[in-house]
């Protein structure tokens, strides 16, 4: 598929618009593929590399890069990028995926004689800061959406019956899915919306 063949033009256009301001000019974005063939986990990532004319504002983001990645590759990477910014962009959607709150626990407790739990913990406590966060979920038969731009709180947002978007929970922390299940459910009591109602909202799309 093409996603895999080749980075977003949205994720070249993000690598190309990390600088500070009155930071070092941009000189180019180069694209690499640390497993451009995949593994037998289906991981498929790819290093977008911005080099500025100052070589200590140079910006590393790494675009779905999973456990794998991180197990195997991310510590001598992040120690030879020294003080540089790297990003990690849409981890979540590597087919090693990981979350950040769960510190490494996606990974057998005994894996690695118990150092990759370690490696991952360690990795998710260097990079707990989601500094910009939009997904797009179907919870309980409603389209769900889960948004974040550091350094502003966490939001999220339902597409309702009449299309208008109303906010569930807006907080300081990111939301679980328990926690964002349980404001459907209230939302959904409050407003006396029934399953056949849901139901033919879907069927109406």
């Amino acid at each position: 598929m093409a996603v895999f063949l080749a980075p977003t033009r949205a994720t070249q256009a993000f690598t190309q618009s990390l600088s500070s301001p009155g930071g070092a000019p941009l000189k180019e974005v180069r694209v690499s593929r640390f497993d451009p063939v995949g593994t037998t986990s289906g991981d498929v990532g790819t290093l977008l590399y911005r080099i500025s004319e100052d070589p200590k504002q140079d910006v590393a983001v790494v675009f779905l890069g999973g456990r794998k990645f991180v197990l195997q590759d991310s510590d001598a990477f992040i120690n030879g990028m020294k003080s540089r910014l790297v990003v990690m962009l849409n981890s979540e959607d590597a087919a090693t995926t990981f979350r950040l709150e769960n510190k490494g626990q996606e990974v057998s407790a005994g894996g690695n004689f118990g150092k990759d739990v370690k490696i991952l913990g360690k990795f998710c406590e260097e990079f707990r800061e989601e500094t910009y966060y939009l997904r797009l979920l179907l919870l309980s038969d409603w389209p769900v959406l889960i948004f974040r731009a550091y350094p502003n709180k966490w939001e999220v947002y339902l597409e309702a019956l009449d299309g208008d978007v109303v906010r569930l929970l807006y907080g300081s922390r990111k939301p679980l899915p328990e926690e964002i299940l349980q404001e459907i459910a209230k939302y959904e009591e409050e407003n006396g919306i029934t399953n056949a109602d849901k139901m033919a909202k879907i069927q109406s799309r």
